[in-house]
């Protein structure tokens, strides 16, 4: 008898695993068309549920996440689909004001308009809704998004108008690619456009061969603004392995040094053991010589470099890079020192802790790094970081600082008490050795590019979130009342 009872009871615990394992099973499956799903479909609705409610509580909220990513990934495509269309058929894009305010920075009251379009998608940050850089070329501010899109806008509309059209620039972009996430929702994509002698620079995620990327450029001539013929600058071969790399580490900037120089940042995309090594290009910033397409480097020890300007007459560089979690910075480069003497700390010195290996992993918040001894202190610091970008000099007539020099920085972010999704107003003294004053222009939006237009008098911003009013990204203008 009592062997009957055990054979009964490990048969029903038999029964059970079995019915927990089919059940866990159906909840897995994402075809809907497995043995175990064809069971599941014979039992009620209403019972189903309740099963799923008390036994499978777990499986149930991944399998809902998993739904619903699969919902969102499917609007996305249906976006990108529809925005395709109305490209390929128009030619050009609709863009609107929708919100207007004012800021007063020394005495100087600021207005700053937002100029959105819902035409847009293929973001570079999980946070934003489409990205996008900024340049100007004669009469037109010329744009590029993260997915290689170009277009042209007339200066005049940015302060004549309510409304304008963005129209679209043929280019051969897409002939040159060979990674399709550029054209996806990715951290792979367009890192900067630069306009200089009548040429288009831009830098991208260049796949340098199978599987192996780094921050590549390419360059068009501008002898016809509705054509652009890029062909790559080879300036270096060495890559970073898909399988060990943080693609948003890429850097990008790119200024002018000289009539056939320019400067580059190239970003670390985590390969920390390069970036104090002198041979390699991860987490420096480089001088790019166009004729013979050979680099030098300037600095090194960056993390990933967003802001870049080069003051010709003071011989420095000023940029700015995100830390890991905290310890955003901006630097100064004195490029009359000595190459030994550029070494800004990256991966030893931070002050920022955790480290990550792409944007949506931390791996370790408790990690440490050491203080800037023997390495080059920034100017300034964020800790909590506000998701440093561009950098761009304030001239004096758009604000009056005497010999003093002012910036303005833009950051990215999500929380606006951070100082995150603001401008940055910056001024220092003349040795660019302390922060004098500071101001935060709340703009309530990711600012990934800003570009001074001179015929406007205004500054001009790409702010690639959609906070304040949705819909899609915006072109923000910001200039003198």
């Amino acid at each position: 008898m009592k062997k009957i009872l055990i054979i009964i009871i490990v048969f029903f615990l038999f029964l059970i695993s079995i019915i927990f394992y089919a059940g866990k099973q159906a909840l897995k499956s994402r075809t809907g068309d497995t043995v175990f799903d064809q069971i599941a479909q014979t039992i009620p609705e209403p019972i189903k549920l309740k099963i799923k409610r008390i036994f499978f509580k777990s499986d149930l909220l991944k399998q809902e996440i998993y739904l619903k990513d699969q919902l969102i990934n499917n609007l996305k495509k249906r976006e990108n689909k529809k925005n395709e269309i109305i490209l390929e058929k128009y030619k050009k894009l609709y863009f609107k004001k929708v919100f207007n305010d004012q800021y007063t920075i020394k005495d100087q009251l600021l207005n700053y308009s937002f100029f959105q379009t819902i035409f847009l998608s293929n973001p570079k940050n999980e946070y934003a809704v489409a990205s996008g850089y900024l340049d100007i070329f004669k009469n037109n501010l010329i744009v590029a998004t993260g997915d290689g899109l170009f277009f042209k806008i007339d200066l005049n509309n940015l302060l004549n108008n309510n409304e304008f059209f963005a129209e679209s620039i043929n280019s051969n972009f897409k002939e040159i690619i060979t990674s399709k996430e550029i054209f996806q929702y990715s951290y792979f994509g367009v890192k900067d456009i630069f306009i200089n002698s009548n040429k288009l620079f831009v830098s991208y995620t260049d796949e340098v061969k199978k599987d192996c990327f780094n921050t590549g450029i390419m360059v068009s001539d501008l002898n016809s603004i509705d054509k652009l013929e890029f062909k790559k600058i080879n300036y270096s071969t060495e890559c970073a392995d898909r399988n060990n790399m943080d693609v948003s580490h890429g850097g990008g900037r790119i200024v002018s040094f000289s009539k056939d120089e320019i400067l580059f940042t190239s970003g670390d995309y985590y390969q920390e053991q390069n970036v104090q090594n002198l041979k390699s290009i991860f987490g420096k910033i480089l001088k790019i010589n166009l004729n013979s397409e050979k680099y030098e480097i300037i600095s090194y020890g960056h993390r990933n470099p967003q802001g870049l300007k080069y003051l010709k007459g003071d011989n420095i560089v000023i940029s700015t890079e995100h830390g890991p979690i905290g310890g955003d910075e901006i630097n100064i480069i004195d490029l009359d020192t000595e190459i030994f003497d550029r070494n800004y700390g990256w991966p030893i010195a931070s002050y920022g802790v955790g480290s990550q290996t792409n944007p949506s992993s931390i791996l370790d918040y408790e990690k440490k790094y050491t203080s800037h001894d023997n390495f080059i202190e920034p100017l300034k610091q964020y800790t909590p970081s506000i998701g440093i970008s561009e950098i761009i000099s304030i001239p004096n007539n758009f604000i009056k600082s005497g010999k003093n020099p002012i910036f303005f920085v833009s950051s990215l972010g999500l929380n606006l008490n951070e100082g995150d999704l603001s401008l940055h107003f910056i001024e220092t003294d003349t040795n660019y050795k302390k922060v004098l004053n500071t101001k935060v222009i709340p703009f309530q939006e990711r600012i990934r590019d800003i570009i001074y237009s001179t015929k406007l008098n205004c500054f001009i911003l790409f702010l690639e979130s959609d906070r304040l009013i949705k819909g899609g990204p915006s072109i923000s203008t910001l200039c003198r009342s």
